[in-house]
């Protein structure tokens, strides 16, 4: 009995004793400096028990005396602490001196340390991107990646432009990167925006007689103050394992999570103040009138010299009529925008313990520009839950997200008889009438009836009472789960979805000018203006996408001089889209606006489609003593839109990483890091979904100037499409090779990144338009190839680095030349975009597949300008020609901090030079003698200069050319700078320098310290004033908008330019972030 008792004891003992072993231990991770390392890894060594610290580098973490804690954390070194019997710990982690330890998110959502890699790639932390609280996450790293063109096109809720390494592919959309959201693939859709297809225009391949509408692309819906980094891997060596999706790069976005610990609150906030950008710089020497005569009812400034008499203007109304100095204004333009408001926040609460944690964020924008009214308009609401979940070899991670979003946008583009665009009407207001005056719109002067001009119509009338809006609800969410098999084999099952309804409504007001009022002829020219029959639209757009993965991961080291990681998975992808429209114009009641509101059928249209594509993929890294590193991988596709018979592609792709700085001692040269690198990938793009089948559509009658669609009085109508099918399309190929190299120096504080790529895409798909005798307008086919050639450069450099100072700078440049080698079936060019009769956007074998094209004026063979022997003016050409490439030659950045203590400031800038773009904005000023040009000569008659006049024949049937000694008169100037009617001169005016310098932010924080902010139980308390866009240099040539400003998209049509668009504006404001 005694020895039972004594061995009872003693296992009563021991058990207590197991369990006094195992204790929680609380940490800090802090910097050489004393700063936290929020987000430090903190992993029991030999297991993969771990957590992470919260933002200010506490953890707590249940641990055994013998124990070996392992602290990593990004751009630090690792740091190893035994726990023996401490209770709490402080850690300190030193700069990484080597770079080694740096992890990025590559392909598949997957980490992997930096240099390891044989491509380029550049992240943002979340500091980073809501330094200046946008509320667009990309906004803020334009001019901040080589290789990489980010351009926002307007206003509130308008579309982010990211295009990487040049245009590849010639149809719109084609361009875009991939946008990966914690390794699941998400929508970038732009619903609902584009055209107005009741506005009576032929919409097929040409814009610019349309109302445009620019409702933002799907990746802006994200709330940046939810992302904790950005990846940007732009090479198709780094993003080919996505398939055909991420053939132009891919932006991998990793998501805060949350952080054991105690509960913690995090929120965000900013009141954004925004001015209007560049305007037109207007003429000051004429004002109103035609011909050189001063006309009350005209729209352009073609009028008599500017004297500063006071006159009568406008409309005369009950016998009265207004008087006003005949002066210049200034600031005239500027004077109709408003000051915007925009208040962007989010809170978050996040925490849990070592084996679950959960994060929750609510976001709020609102958002109203510069133009009065909620014209421009953004209200977003977003939703956030993530939980992570770890149960011994099995862990379990969820993410959802709702979003909803209501944005207002005013039609920009062409008026047409169902109303007219804002835009349109501020260009045709003379120089010398007050803008502001006209926002009383119902004032007797300025009404309906009696408006100055009938030409055109008041501007501040459509603010209020003509409407584009969309609203729209998104959820997207994933599923990720791991399964640890032995310490080198795991399993990841990841299923994600993103679906989004928007639903768009928009309207133009009835109205005609009374009978006998000054607008339905009673003015001096008895000019009518043509009544507005007013329109109703209702669109309703649905996209869907579910993407899973099953990945099995295999990492060991296969002996003490070589690692292998394999990677190989299954890829399942399905992307539904339905569309409803439903359309009317002639309203019958004035003020209602309903469908059934009128005598005309409504115009309808519907469209629905499922793509599917089936993946496989692998990829195997071996690893040579931290020195050398080949990874190689493939993958093939099956999709649903190509021909069954042939609906598979196979790309494989490799990359090679040499660290010659870990093969070489260079301890005594200032050399602290040198890699080398090369890449190569492939990738295939699927073709549009129904390319390969013929299929019905409703039936229409193409007509100059719009189209009879069916069903037409009461009669409906079904065709084939006007497009042959090509049951033998095939993919398009996308070939990219790269090699870089980065070198560091003097520990890191001097680091210089080069890459070259050359990077090929073969088989574009095209509607190529082929003879209609043949029953058809075009056919499908695969017909050219397009070549990107380039280089990028980023130099990073730490002048100083103490304690109490640090300042660092960044200089990026980029150059990338694109080149059509050639294109099939003798076709000599491709119109990628145009506006009807005017300026296009090109493909030309032999030169750039964004050249921009439009008449010009005939030449004699010695260089002399030929001229109507009847006006004097040159004489167009038969045919298009090059005005010069749509893209930059080349763009720079410069990114500067400065921190002292607890301040900080930060500016960065952003170059681009070179390149042209079309500008309607310029070719309505010249139309209506705004524009500075108009004044050539001080508008006094001049002969053109250098030109000549063909005076018949030669013996050999050459023409013959004399001196050209016919004058331009005062009468006729009006008529020698618009494209109708003089287009050889015209769009050398029209078309102009894209090149700009922008300043395109600058801030000033200020981080509360650690010890005061922790009396008043906070933590990470920050102050930050800002500004964007702030400020904008164009060439002398660019009189008129910034060159960013586009209403054609936001890929490669938004190339040739702008119609008559919004302006782009510049915001100041001031951030609070705080942590409790």
């Amino acid at each position: 009995m005694k020895r039972f008792l004594t061995l009872f004891t003693m296992l009563i003992l021991s058990g207590v004793l197991a369990l006094a072993q195992t204790h929680m231990v609380t940490g800090r991770v802090t910097d050489d400096k004393g700063d936290p390392v929020s987000g430090a890894s903190v992993i029991i060594k030999g297991t993969s028990k771990g957590i992470p610290a919260n933002a200010d580098g506490v953890f707590s973490i249940s641990a055994k005396p013998n124990d070996v804690l392992v602290i990593t954390a990004a751009n630090f070194g690792k740091s190893e602490v035994r726990v023996g019997n401490q209770n709490s710990l402080a850690i300190s982690l030193k700069p990484a001196s080597n770079v080694m330890e740096e992890v990025v998110v590559t392909a598949l959502g997957q980490t992997s340390k930096k240099a390891k890699l044989g491509y380029a790639t550049t992240t943002f932390t979340s500091e980073a991107i809501n330094r200046t609280a946008n509320v667009n996450a990309f906004d803020g790293l334009a001019g901040k990646i080589p290789g990489a063109e980010i351009s926002n096109t307007g206003g509130p809720g308008s579309s982010t432009k990211i295009v990487m390494r040049g245009y590849g592919v010639l149809t719109e959309g084609g361009n875009q990167p991939l946008y990966v959201v914690d390794g699941v693939p998400l929508l970038d859709a732009r619903l609902n925006s584009g055209s107005n297809v009741l506005s009576g225009a032929n919409n097929v391949g040409t814009v610019g007689l349309t109302g445009q509408n620019d409702f933002g692309n799907g990746a802006n819906d994200i709330n940046p103050n939810d992302i904790e980094s950005i990846t940007v891997l732009k090479g198709t060596a780094a993003s080919s394992l996505y398939g055909s999706a991420a053939r132009n790069g891919a932006i991998m976005i990793t998501t805060k999570r949350g952080k054991a610990g105690k509960i913690s609150i995090d929120y965000a906030g900013s009141a954004n103040f925004s001015k209007v950008g560049k305007l037109p710089t207007l003429q000051n020497k004429f004002g109103q009138g035609w011909n050189a005569t001063f006309i009350p009812g005209e729209n352009g400034s073609w009028g008599p010299r500017l004297d500063g008499i006071v006159r009568p203007w406008g409309s005369v109304v009950d016998n009265s009529q207004l008087i006003k100095p005949f002066s210049f204004i200034n600031d005239n333009i500027r004077k109709f925008y408003t000051t915007g408001l925009e208040l962007n926040n989010t809170i978050a609460v996040s925490g849990g313990n070592d084996r679950s944690t959960f994060y929750f964020s609510y976001g709020n924008v609102e958002s109203d520009g510069v133009i009065p009214t909620k014209s421009d308009y953004l209200a977003r609401n977003n939703l956030s839950l993530r939980t992570n979940n770890k149960f011994k070899n099995f862990s379990i991670n969820t993410s959802f997200n709702y979003v909803n979003r209501k944005v207002n946008q005013p039609a920009t583009g062409q008026g047409s008889t169902a109303g007219s665009t804002i835009f349109q009407d501020i260009l045709q207001i003379p120089v010398d009438i007050p803008i502001h005056d006209f926002r009383d719109y119902t004032n007797k002067f300025f009404d309906v009836n009696s408006y100055f001009t009938p030409y055109a119509e008041n501007p501040y009338y459509g603010l209020h009472n003509n409407s584009n809006s969309q609203s729209s609800d998104r959820f997207f969410a994933n599923i990720d789960m791991n399964y640890q098999f032995t310490s080198a084999f795991a399993a990841q099952l990841r299923v994600g979805g993103d679906v989004e309804n928007a639903r768009g409504f928009a309207y133009n007001a009835k109205n005609a000018p009374d009978p006998g009022s000054w607008d339905a002829g009673g003015n001096t020219e008895g000019a009518p203006r043509t009544a507005d029959v007013g329109s109703v639209i209702e669109s309703n757009n649905y996209v869907g996408s579910i993407n899973g993965d099953f990945i099995l991961k295999y990492n060991k080291d296969i002996s003490n001089n070589f690692n292998l990681d394999i990677i190989g998975g299954v890829n399942y992808n399905q992307a539904d889209t339905k569309t409803g429209f439903a359309g009317i114009t002639n309203l019958l009641i004035p003020g209602f606006y309903n469908l059934s509101n009128s005598t005309k059928q409504p115009t309808t249209a519907g469209a629905r489609s499922r793509t599917r594509l089936i993946g496989v993929y692998s990829q195997a890294t071996l690893g040579y003593k931290s020195q050398l590193y080949l990874t190689l991988n493939a993958r093939n596709d099956w999709s649903s839109t190509l021909p069954i018979n042939s609906n598979h592609f196979f790309y494989p792709g490799g990359d090679l990483a040499w660290i010659a700085s870990n093969s070489f001692n260079l301890k005594s040269s200032p050399i602290s890091y040198l890699k080398f690198r090369a890449g190569y990938g492939k990738t295939g793009t699927t073709a549009p979904v129904y390319s390969v089948y013929p299929v019905l559509v409703a039936g229409s009658v193409p007509l100059p100037f719009g189209n009879i669609a069916f069903p037409f009085n009461g009669v409906s109508s079904f065709r084939i499409q006007n497009t042959i099918a090509n049951a033998n399309l095939k993919g398009v190929i996308t070939t990219e090779t790269e090699l870089g190299m980065d070198i560091r120096f003097l520990n890191n504080r001097i680091g210089l990144d080069v890459s070259l790529y050359d990077k090929s895409a073969d088989g574009q798909i095209l509607n190529v338009p082929i003879s209609p005798g043949s029953g058809y307008n075009f056919l499908t086919e695969n017909i050219g190839l397009i070549d990107n050639k380039g280089i990028e450069l980023s130099l990073d450099v730490k002048p100083v680095s103490t304690k109490n100072v640090t300042w660092s700078f960044n200089y990026n440049y980029t150059k990338n030349v694109n080149k059509v080698e050639h294109l099939t079936n003798g076709l000599t060019k491709v119109t990628i975009f145009g506006i009807i009769g005017g300026a296009e956007l090109d493909a030309v074998p032999g030169k750039t597949a964004t050249g921009i094209y439009a008449f010009g004026p005939q030449m004699t063979p010695d260089g002399k300008v030929i001229v109507s022997p009847t006006s004097g003016k040159p004489l167009p050409t038969t045919n298009r020609i090059y005005y010069g490439n749509a893209e930059n030659d080349f763009s720079m950045g410069f990114s500067n901090t400065l921190k002292f203590k607890e301040w900080q400031i930060n500016f960065s800038l952003d170059y681009r030079d070179g390149g042209k773009f079309y500008s309607k904005t310029a070719e309505q000023l010249l139309f209506t003698g705004g524009a500075v040009p108009t004044t050539y000569n001080d508008r006094r008659p001049f002969i053109y200069p250098n030109s000549v006049i063909q005076n018949g024949v030669d013996g050999n049937g050459k023409p013959v050319y004399v001196e050209n000694t016919l004058p331009i008169t005062e009468n006729s100037l009006q008529d020698f700078f618009p494209e109708g009617n003089n287009p050889a001169l015209a769009y050398s005016h029209d078309i102009i320098d894209r090149s700009f310098l922008k300043l395109r932010d600058v801030s000033l924080s200020y981080v509360l310290n650690e010890k005061i902010a922790s009396k008043i139980k906070m933590h990470n308390l920050s102050l930050t004033i800002y500004a964007r866009n702030l400020l904008l240099w164009t060439p002398a040539s660019n009189l008129y908008i910034d060159p960013e400003a586009s209403n054609f998209g936001n890929d490669l049509t938004s190339q040739l330019g702008e119609f008559e668009t919004a302006p782009i504006s510049k915001q100041f404001g001031v951030a609070l972030k705080a942590n409790f």
